[in-house]
Parts: structure tokens; C-alpha cells; sequence
């Protein structure tokens, strides 16, 4: 079964934080089901609170369904941290294959690379200093790509071919959550028919790539 990206049409029509929530999950653990369940919990437990705060969904009066959204409530908070380090984590592993892509198939500002391998290196030197922590080509090669690959065109439409992170909202604002994903199909194209010279596969794999449902296609903008 190919990966599917479980956004409907009501998800672009009217966006929620939990719209954006399902989004960051695939992009974050796109190779582990139990963490994307974890990181819908926690962002369940803050949509409720969140709609509670601003008085525009009430606590339910009724014993059964407070108990339930308590239960919400209390499963989110109990892996909430967890979920908070392991996501810093993902998330430069992620941008850092983003950033790869954009370099290879995007238009950045100072040149494009040329090979894989010169991408790869390019991210490493514009992200191992924000990350905090210490990248190797080693781990890059057998790890982060395979892990993040099938994202890629995700993280690539995240950056817009940039690497500046402050002020960029994850994955992208509600508003431009249609625009975000006609771009990560763009970005899909392109990736799926780029190959380096004597690459034994293409940068991008329509075949493992998550991605919307069909029905969803045409409903997005035109890129």
C-alpha cells in the first residue's frame, strides 16, 4: 500500500491545527506509526485545550463525555514531553534532506549542486551549526536520506529553497495549506525524473513518496 497522506477535502477547505498536526506527524516519523500516534495525541490534548481557552468549543457537561475528553486530555499530556525531543530531533534531520533537494532541483539564491553527494554536503554545513548537534556523511547516507526520502518533497516545499528557519511556521500557515501541498507535488515531479550522472535511481520516488489522496488532487492550486 502506498504511503497516503489522510487529509480531506473539508482539511483544505476549512484547515485546522489538527489538519496541520496529521501533516507534521508524516513529515516528522514517516517511518514510525507508533510516534505519529503519539505526537496525534499530544496535539489532540493542545487542540482541545486551545478550543476550551478561547470559549469556542465548551467542556461537555455530561459525565460520559467529559470523562472522555479528560481522557484526551491526560493521553496527550503523558507523552507530550517525549514527543517534544524526539521532534527537535527529527525536524533537522528532516530540513537537512529538504534543504538537499532544494539545492539539486529548486533555485537557490547561490547555485545549484550538482550531484547527491555535494548537496548532501552543502546541508550539512548550512545545518550542522543550528541543529546543535553533530551530522556525518555516514549517517546522512545510510539513515537520515532512506529515513527521510520519502518526505523529501515535503521538506523541500517547507523551505521554499531556504534555509533562514525563524519565523517559519511548521509546516506551513493554515491558510497556504493547499499551496503547500501543490508545491511538495511540484517538488515530486521534478525529483521523480532528476538523476545524477551514472545514479543507479531517480532523487524522488512517486512510489514510496507520501502524498495525498487522489481525490485530492484536483482541488489543489496549480503550480
Amino acid at each position: 500500500m502506498k504511503p497516503m497522506i489522510d487529509l480531506t477535502a473539508a482539511d483544505l477547505e476549512t484547515p485546522s491545527r489538527l489538519s496541520l498536526s496529521r501533516l507534521e506527524g508524516i513529515m516528522l516519523w514517516p517511518d514510525d506509526a507508533a510516534a505519529r500516534e503519539r505526537a496525534a495525541a499530544t496535539a489532540a490534548s493542545q487542540f482541545i485545550r486551545d478550543a476550551v481557552r478561547d470559549r469556542w468549543a465548551p467542556m461537555p457537561e455530561g459525565h460520559a463525555d467529559l470523562a472522555d475528553v479528560l481522557g484526551i486530555i491526560a493521553a496527550g499530556d503523558r507523552v507530550a514531553d517525549a514527543v517534544q525531543r524526539d521532534a527537535k530531533a527529527r525536524f533537522f534531520e528532516g530540513a537537512l534532506v529538504g534543504y538537499t533537494i532544494c539545492n539539486l532541483i529548486g533555485e537557490p539564491k547561490n547555485g545549484a549542486a550538482t550531484t547527491l553527494k555535494e548537496s548532501k554536503r552543502r546541508a550539512l554545513e548550512k545545518l550542522r551549526g543550528i541543529a546543535g548537534r553533530n551530522f556525518d556523511m555516514k549517517r546522512v547516507d545510510n539513515v537520515i536520506w532512506p529515513r527521510f526520502r520519502p518526505v523529501g518533497h515535503l521538506w523541500a516545499a517547507y523551505f521554499g529553497c531556504s534555509t533562514e528557519l525563524q519565523d517559519r511556521t511548521f509546516p506551513c500557515r493554515l491558510a497556504d495549506l493547499s499551496h503547500f501541498l501543490a508545491v511538495s507535488e511540484a517538488l515530486l515531479q521534478v525529483g521523480s525524473t532528476w538523476r545524477a550522472s551514472r545514479a543507479p535511481v531517480a532523487l524522488l520516488d512517486k512510489a514510496t513518496a507520501w502524498r495525498p489522496a487522489e481525490e485530492i488532487a484536483p482541488r489543489l492550486p496549480r503550480i
